[in-house]
């Protein structure tokens, strides 16, 4: 339960009060925050009793240029679909979030955040080689959104996503495996190349709910790199090698393994054939 609810009128205003309140945490459309799992992963380890509201901040938008294109971090997930600058794979990611009630008030800087394995966002996010704005008390920094979620920093706000324009061009394929069409991914998978079949080049695969938070597949990568796509039993007996899933209630072990490396094969075939998401 929040004890207290602020509204800060700035973001530096708002991290400040994050630091001095070591209890608090950022709410912005709180659809992650209502959840008892959300309070544990924004701040783990501490009873959340504080709300710092930042939903009327100046944080959303897309902006698109020559080079880049810049995700606000209070952009809700709707917008993502919509918005016709915002990247085809992350747009479809987007479609397969929850439902339109839910993307009409989750934020992109909120799920994020929350860094949840079984995020739809963060593959595609991953896959597209994003950078990440963070504001933090020492004020902004800018690293790889892989970096951001191997080493989660729940302290920190994030301003804002950037993709590089190279990566946008590049064929691509995004799918979830879920119980039903809004349950949460128990596994999604997001793939981006450059070159042909032929002759793969900078290939990333990044899969979630196969570990404690979305990864890509580094050794997959590097195997396919510069190499002929393989056929799909070959790619989905080299995938289930490389992962670990848990056994959780959302599926056993070897279910995930075989769910994941499935989804691989049939992602790089796709984007490989310019069908990005289409079966």
């Amino acid at each position: 339960m929040f004890l207290e609810f602020d509204k800060p009128a700035t973001a530096a205003e708002a991290v400040e009060l994050r630091r001095r309140y070591p209890t608090s945490l950022y709410l912005a459309g709180g659809a992650e925050v209502n959840s008892r799992g959300g309070h544990g992963r924004c701040a783990p380890g501490v009873e959340v009793d504080r709300a710092i509201q930042i939903a009327h901040l100046p944080l959303g938008g897309v902006r698109s240029t020559a080079s880049e294109v810049l995700l606000g971090a209070g952009t809700v997930i709707q917008d993502l679909i919509v918005n016709p600058e915002v990247p085809p794979l992350l747009a479809r990611a987007a479609t397969q979030f929850a439902n339109r009630n839910i993307r009409n008030v989750a934020t992109l800087g909120g799920n994020l955040a929350i860094n949840r394995s079984c995020s739809n966002l963060i593959p595609s996010l991953l896959a597209l080689e994003a950078e990440i704005t963070l504001l933090g008390p020492e004020g902004e920094k800018v690293l790889p959104l892989e970096q951001y979620v191997a080493g989660h920093d729940p302290a920190s706000l994030i301003l804002s996503v950037r993709v590089p324009r190279q990566r946008l061009e590049a064929p691509w394929a995004t799918r979830k495996h879920s119980r039903t069409v809004n349950d949460l991914s128990i596994v999604s998978v997001a793939v981006v190349h450059e070159g042909s079949r032929d002759s793969l080049r900078r290939v990333a695969v990044a899969l979630g709910g196969v570990a404690p938070t979305a990864v890509r597949l580094h050794e997959l990568e590097e195997r396919l790199e510069g190499q002929a796509l393989p056929d799909r039993d070959t790619l989905e007996s080299w995938v289930r090698d490389m992962i670990h899933p848990i056994d959780d209630v959302r599926g056993g072990a070897a279910y995930k393994r075989q769910v994941g490396a499935a989804l691989v094969g049939w992602a790089l075939h796709h984007a490989a054939a310019g069908r990005g998401d289409k079966a």
